[in-house]
């Protein structure tokens, strides 16, 4: 698949890494991004690789889907350094959104990502959390055994990581305002409280059709 055909497309990012553990995760939940594909998404496994210059973006043969390492480290404390590369990727791409979701994630009702309307929106996920201003929240670094107190600046409405979608508009946004807090779904969210968006919650991402292992 050449770069330029990701150009309109709906992405399925799946947010993993290549230690033994996440792989066997990435096979329980197949089945759902198979669905996916089917469905009409472009699923792309994201790596960090902390080796490379720019971001890569390789068919895998073992499952038809695609790698795209991106040029960071692959660690959990930097997950959303590896997800601005890619957002910011995937936009250059120009696709037409992304369902970002973990690898531990499976949809039970697959049949539901066929409707198009539920793409119409900015930005929705499974259920709204909220961080009010002025809340600390501690950031816990277990290989310096820290935690760091990070007080929030704005009211935050956000989608929970496992699972949500943005839209070409809302992604464009995000990749000019930055992420600015150590959470990814928590950063994102930041970002969109900037954006006049449609933020929405369906049916069809709660919890009884989406879960996480």
């Amino acid at each position: 698949m050449e770069e330029s055909a990701l150009k309109g497309s709906k992405v399925c990012l799946v947010l993993t890494c290549r230690k033994p553990e996440y792989e066997a995760r990435l096979q329980k939940s197949l089945v759902t991004h198979q669905a996916l594909k089917e469905a009409g998404f472009t699923i792309i496994y994201l790596y960090g690789d902390s080796t490379l210059s720019e971001p890569v973006l390789l068919l895998n043969p073992n499952t038809g889907f695609y790698n795209l390492d991106v040029p960071t480290e692959d660690t959990y404390y930097n997950l959303v350094g590896k997800i601005f590369y890619a957002y910011k990727y995937l936009d250059s791409m120009g696709v037409s959104g992304i369902l970002k979701m973990d690898d531990d994630t499976a949809i039970l009702e697959p049949d539901i990502v066929l409707d198009p309307r539920n793409y119409l929106v900015d930005y929705m996920g499974s259920d709204f959390s909220l961080y009010d201003k002025g809340s600390v929240i501690f950031f816990e670094h277990s290989s310096f055994k820290e935690r760091y107190p990070i007080t929030i600046e704005h009211p935050i409405k956000y989608f929970p990581g496992p699972f949500y979608w943005i839209s070409a508009k809302a992604l464009a946004h995000i990749v000019s305002y930055g992420l600015h807090y150590p959470w990814e779904d928590v950063a994102v969210g930041d970002a969109l409280r900037t954006f006049n968006c449609k933020i929405k919650e369906t049916k069809w991402f709660n919890r009884d059709v989406v879960k996480w292992y």
